[in-house]
């Protein structure tokens, strides 16, 4: 489980204390929340078993447009309902359908994964064929040639199975031919066709030999020839074949990804469950729904924001429409809470990512099975897809960035340089939330002041820091009041005593 609170003080330091017993102040009977201190906060306990609690949500939504606050997202949708509920049963039928779709999905990626290692080896199996290729024919390497060789004798000349008396070594364990694998073996790398006989006629040896000897190294020759061209063409065909299925793996992740969101939603929160406000026997839910609105600015500068949190204990009744739809109204108890806060937007996405942690480390889960197996799998995988055109982000010139070192370093040796460069694209400094960019930068700066003033860096930071505390301090007035403005015009409009 992800702890939130301490996550909550070492983002935004400060965490919200409410009263644990209502009208007691003193800082023992105030207890810590799942949220950062707000600038201002309004509650509200509404229960009326002849309105639809949905109207007070929309209103709520709209009411927050009308004052500017048109950036609404929505953080926490979850749904719990008692299990002799009517809710319950649909939910799970729901659910199970959820659930069955996911199952597949998962189980198609794992066996998509598992088929990915049978591809990458039959691709590096393919590699290491094409380069005795290369060296045997450019280098004419008589090493690379009596490895094909052996190639040939194993699965062509001799095949699975027993030993073939017509084959090389089949007919050597017969008198006069003894000499023929030696021969055979010693022939000159990259041989070609037509120089088969005439190199085979300088041999001194006894015609029944030299006939055996050029006829198998004109059938070696022919398949080496015609082999070496399908090698390169079938590892094109691989490479890809692979591609596109990393690509389909890829696409079985975004599918099951909706339904794993859908399968969260759907499924009951288990603490809700077991707590004192759903009674297994009752028709009763609980529902909790959360909205973060903000006022549109500047990307850099601090916005005005309100988050609004419904929790639900409701009644639900179900109805039967015009169209002998089915369908839920819900009656009950509302718990209103409104908080108004001042936020940069890295704030916003560092209390989006609080919320939805679980989901995240849900999601992740699916990521790291792939992401595991491509770790496992080295840079041969990373290489191969990129021979087939697959980009990935945060490549880098190894060899541009040592020349940028050396010249602002010159003491460094090329080998060195290269050495940093690849520490520097590799992001061996640590994670950073941009990535081989943060890991350059940061080498640039420890290799000396030209490439980045550091003490300007830090003076501005400084400088912008400040800007936001004195710009915060002058939004959480105008917040404070529309915050007031809300909760007062709700209460007036659903004819509830204000002060």
């Amino acid at each position: 489980m992800v702890d939130i609170k301490k996550i909550i003080k070492e983002k935004f330091k400060d965490i919200e204390k409410i009263e644990a017993i209502r009208g007691e102040t003193k800082e023992s009977q105030l207890i810590e929340t799942q949220y950062p201190k707000p600038v201002k906060r309004h509650f509200l306990v509404y229960e009326n078993f002849g309105l639809s609690i949905e109207e007070s949500y929309f209103w709520i939504k709209d009411m927050l447009e009308q004052l500017g606050f048109v950036d609404i997202e929505k953080i926490v949708d979850t749904f719990t309902a008692s299990e002799q509920s009517s809710f319950f049963g649909s939910a799970q039928q729901r659910l199970g359908l959820q659930q069955d779709r996911a199952t597949s999905y998962l189980a198609t990626i794992g066996k998509m994964v598992k088929e990915m290692f049978q591809i990458v080896r039959e691709i590096q199996l393919l590699d290491e064929r094409e380069r005795l290729y290369k060296k045997a024919h450019e280098d004419k390497d008589d090493g690379a040639e009596k490895a094909l060789k052996g190639v040939w004798i194993d699965f062509i000349d001799n095949g699975p199975g027993q030993l073939k008396a017509s084959s090389v070594y089949g007919l050597a364990t017969q008198i006069g031919y003894t000499i023929l694998p030696d021969l055979f073996f010693s022939a000159p790398a990259a041989l070609k066709q037509e120089e088969v006989s005439p190199y085979v006629k300088t041999l001194e040896f006894n015609e029944k030999v030299k006939t055996a000897l050029v006829r198998k190294l004109e059938q070696y020759v022919a398949w080496r020839d015609a082999t070496s061209k399908q090698i390169t063409a079938k590892k094109k065909f691989t490479i890809q074949y692979l591609r596109q299925h990393y690509n389909s793996i890829k696409l079985y992740m975004d599918w099951v990804k909706p339904y794993l969101r859908n399968i969260r939603r759907l499924g009951m929160d288990p603490e809700t469950q077991l707590s004192a406000n759903i009674v297994g026997a009752f028709e009763g839910s609980v529902l909790e729904i959360e909205i973060l609105s903000k006022k549109p600015g500047k990307r850099d500068e601090p916005h005005p924001c309100i988050l609004a949190t419904f929790i639900y204990r409701t009644r639900p009744v179900m109805q039967t429409g015009q169209e002998f739809q089915r369908g839920p109204l819900h009656l009950g108890r509302m718990e209103l809470t409104l908080r108004a806060y001042v936020w940069t937007d890295e704030e916003i996405a560092e209390f989006k990512k609080l919320k939805l942690a679980e989901d995240f480390e849900m999601l992740k889960s699916v990521d790291s099975s792939v992401e595991e197996a491509m770790n496992y799998l080295g840079d041969d995988l990373k290489k191969y897809l990129e021979e087939a055109g697959e980009k990935f982000e945060g490549k880098y010139d190894v060899e541009q960035v040592a020349k940028s070192l050396i010249k602002a370093k010159p003491e460094l040796t090329l080998e060195q340089a290269r050495e940093r460069a690849k520490e520097m694209i590799e992001g061996k400094k640590g994670p950073s939330m941009f990535g081989p960019f943060a890991a350059i930068a940061a080498g640039f700066k420890e290799l000396g002041k030209g490439f980045v003033p550091i003490k300007n860096e830090l003076r501005e930071a400084k400088r912008k820091k400040e800007e936001i505390t004195e710009k915060k301090k002058e939004l959480s007035g105008t917040v404070k009041k529309l915050l007031n403005t809300l909760y007062v015009v709700y209460k007036k409009s659903h004819m509830l005593i204000t002060p």
